[in-house]
């Protein structure tokens, strides 16, 4: 009889939590397409939404009327107790793709993935404006989560030494799968047009665009960002040349860091020169990639750093940190830098958008380097992970 894997897809419903347009839930997307194309005879999946699970039981009903802590009721005193577990009948481990989806002690045997153990390596950027019971108990129950858990599948190297190191993991039952990329994802037609992109995106056509994708947390340094390109554009502007746009992109309008971001762009008097555009639709992503002429990610730290490979993979060259995973990913493909160092930013921009043979070298470089993340590989390595499990 083959064994039964219950995979947590609750990520891809845009009403749990935030997951859904975030790179976990890219994560859970891929992995799922993965997992429903396996037809080996030895592992058998079944999906489940923990929305769902909890629709129909008494307990979980008591958690609506809770006045805060709905979700964490249910995950950690509902699921654990086996409500909803009905559904799960039949499995031999569950998944779940992101440890603070999993509960703190579960009924059956399980793995959980960690994509970064970012709150507890930068607490005062995570616990600021939070009261300190509260970030306490979720760090609590998130490190029992990992450390119950039968497997633990980190998506690089350096998240694997963080869970050994911060968490206390034994490195035995760390289980690395890497993330990858979709070349096809990034592709344009035959029938494109960059000027019709610019104009949908009012970005001038006759200016060259530094682009950034992605959230704006604190760790996302993208304040220092916006700092860096006044200071480009002022060096160019003494240059005689030509002045970018900076493009960035992805869920902004959100975020409780907008209004800083705002303020600061005011500040430096960049309001016609920085473009808030918010989140890409997908059909618009690989259009915007091809009107960029450079990706900029000066992230603090990663878990993997997927809108890099992404930027690679569109052909764009990049310019990213030397930190976390983001080396482990980028290195070799990309200039990196010191992401608060601002010459340094500036210098390896600027020398981009004025040496087109270097922006090519980068192109080429990062190209080859995607070859090696592939969501293929990212489910093989992920079903190797269950078996070993499983064997245990």
């Amino acid at each position: 009889m083959n064994s039964k894997v219950a995979f947590d897809i609750s990520g891809l419903n845009p009403e749990f939590k935030a997951h859904s347009k975030r790179g976990l839930g890219r994560y859970i997307t891929k992995l799922y397409e993965c997992l429903r194309n396996y037809s080996d005879k030895d592992l058998d999946f079944l999906y489940f939404s923990q929305p769902e699970l909890y629709k129909k039981n008494i307990l979980t009903k008591l958690g609506d009327i809770l006045p805060y802590g709905k979700t964490t009721f249910k995950q950690q005193i509902a699921f654990p107790l086996g409500f909803g577990m009905d559904n799960l009948k039949g499995s031999s481990l569950i998944h779940f793709p992101a440890h603070i989806d999993a509960p703190a002690w579960c009924p059956k045997k399980y793995c959980v993935t960690v994509p970064d153990l970012i709150p507890q390596i930068f607490v005062d950027l995570y616990r600021a404006d939070r009261p300190d019971w509260r970030f306490n108990f979720a760090r609590f129950l998130e490190n029992k989560a990992i450390k119950n858990a039968d497997m633990v599948i980190a998506i690089s190297e350096n998240t694997a030494k963080d869970v050994h190191e911060i968490i206390g993991v034994p490195e035995e039952k760390i289980f690395v799968t890497p993330l990858g990329v979709d070349e096809k994802e990034f592709q344009i037609s035959d029938s494109f047009d960059a000027i019709t992109m610019k104009e949908k995106l009012k970005i001038p056509k006759d200016r060259s665009i530094i682009l950034h994708l992605g959230g704006i947390d604190q760790r996302k340094n993208i304040l220092t960002l916006v700092s860096v390109f006044k200071k480009l554009c002022d060096l160019r502007r003494e240059q005689k040349k030509s002045v970018p746009i900076l493009f960035l992109g992805g869920r902004i309008f959100e975020d409780e860091q907008f209004p800083k971001l705002e303020q600061k762009i005011k500040d430096l008097k960049l309001e016609e020169d920085v473009i808030l555009h918010g989140f890409v639709e997908k059909e618009d992503l690989a259009g915007v990639f091809h009107v960029a002429d450079v990706f900029c990610f000066l992230s603090l730290y990663e878990g993997f750093g997927l809108p890099v490979l992404e930027a690679m993979s569109a052909g764009l060259p990049v310019v990213c940190s030397d930190n976390s995973s983001i080396t482990e990913v980028a290195k070799g493909a990309a200039a990196l830098v010191n992401p608060q160092e601002e010459v340094e930013v500036i210098f390896a921009l600027n020398d981009i958008l004025t040496n087109p043979e270097r922006g090519k070298e980068l192109v080429l470089r990062g190209r080859e380097r995607v070859k090696r993340y592939t969501w293929k590989k990212t489910g093989e390595k992920t079903i190797e992970a269950y078996l070993s499990c499983l064997s245990n």
